[in-house]
């Protein structure tokens, strides 16, 4: 194996031995702090959207989107929404085991401002959809994330400029992240999911998201989400014991009202008139197949 330089700021992070322990996207929209705590971990922290406070070991700073903060083990630290306002972070909790003597990673400042960085953006989200469907080899995927971060950082650290690298394959970034946020709409529609969950998945912002989900897609994200909503409460109501109000929660709909305006807007119909229309379809085909079925006989 060639030896790295010593002046090289990625060489202590080729000798460590990482372990990824948690991977979390953590959204509030309103005021609040955390409480102030330490582990026996690292934890990577990324602000996507939104302002926070961090606070570790007693020194503060005011983080913004693009900002990534460190906490290191045995230090107290805790972080802080100051307005009510839509905050989203992600937070990745791991372990360094190296063999030096002195502490892993011991040169890396508590917080580092990548800004907009398209390739910090696109690993954050490969690390989160890893733990969050947990395919296959997704532990192995996360430790080569963490290690890409933890060297963007470094090169960061060194240079004090910009990776170059940072718009590569920004294209083809975007189209892949437009397909997978379809799939997770798809799999969340049932909960509260506003158009700032929805780009915070894709780590843009609600702007931005929206007017290029648009274009790729034809409609808006809360439009999308919208009609997977009918089209799911169009399946549901085919079952006659469950009541309207229970179709509308079940599909995401908290105002049983709001349903029943929002599904006759787009079929034309109330969702009562829908079930009625449909029941006697079905009553139609049953009398069909089964005449069919007797005229076959004779």
């Amino acid at each position: 194996m060639t030896p790295v330089p010593a002046s090289d700021p990625t060489a202590e992070i080729s000798t460590l031995n990482l372990e990824v322990l948690k991977v979390e996207v953590g959204e509030t929209d309103f005021k609040w702090t955390s409480p102030k705590e330490s582990h026996d971990f690292f934890e990577m922290g990324y602000l996507i959207e939104g302002k926070m406070e961090y606070s570790l070991q007693g020194e503060k700073a005011i983080a913004d989107p693009g900002d990534m903060f460190f906490n290191r083990p045995r230090q107290f630290h805790y972080e802080s929404a100051p307005e009510d306002a839509f905050v989203s972070v992600v937070y990745i909790q791991f372990r360094a085991r190296g063999k030096a003597k002195r502490p892993p990673l011991g040169g890396f400042p508590r917080l580092i401002r990548f800004g907009r960085d398209n390739l910090v953006h696109d690993t954050l989200n490969r690390i989160v959809n890893e733990y969050f469907y947990k395919r296959s080899g997704y532990e192995l995927v996360g430790r080569a994330c963490l290690t890409e971060l933890l060297v963007r950082a470094a090169r960061k650290l060194a240079s004090g400029e910009d990776d170059p690298a940072s718009d590569a394959h920004k294209p083809a970034k975007r189209v892949r992240l437009l397909d997978e946020v379809l799939h997770y709409i798809r799999k969340h529609y049932r909960e509260n999911l506003t158009l700032k969950k929805m780009s915070a998945f894709c780590l843009f912002s609600p702007e931005y998201f929206s007017t290029i989900f648009r274009k790729k897609h034809g409609v808006t994200p809360v439009e999308y989400l919208i009609r997977t909503r009918i089209e799911k409460a169009k399946e549901l109501l085919g079952d006659p014991r469950l009541p309207v109000k229970q179709v509308a929660r079940e599909v995401g709909f908290a105002d049983n009202h709001y349903f029943s305006r929002t599904f006759r807007q787009r079929e034309g119909v109330t969702p009562t008139e829908y079930r009625r229309s449909r029941n006697r379809s079905g009553q139609k085909t049953v009398k069909k197949a089964i005449k069919q079925f007797r005229e076959n006989r004779e």
